[in-house]
């Protein structure tokens, strides 16, 4: 099978969608309670990424980490 290299554009379009539409999910170790199941399944960490205001699309985490916005000590993070 021969490789095909795609064209500029379709490389171009392919990442735009991709920084719409994948989701960076963070959850803060230190403020998670005891009880906690986030390793239990993706949803389970996706829920509390949501509680705790810890989700960007793939350009905005992009941005705020060029802008060092955001805290890394505590922050586990998860791409989907």
């Amino acid at each position: 099978m021969e490789f095909i290299p795609a064209s500029e554009t379709a490389r171009t379009e392919v990442l735009d969608y991709a920084r719409e539409q994948i989701r960076v999910y963070g959850v803060d170790l230190g403020t998670l309670p005891d009880d906690h199941n986030i390793w239990d399944s993706p949803e389970n960490f996706i829920t509390e990424a949501e509680a705790q205001g810890l989700v960007w699309s793939l350009k905005g985490f992009e941005l705020q980490v060029n802008d060092d916005a955001i805290n890394f000590n505590n922050i586990l993070i998860k791409i989907i």
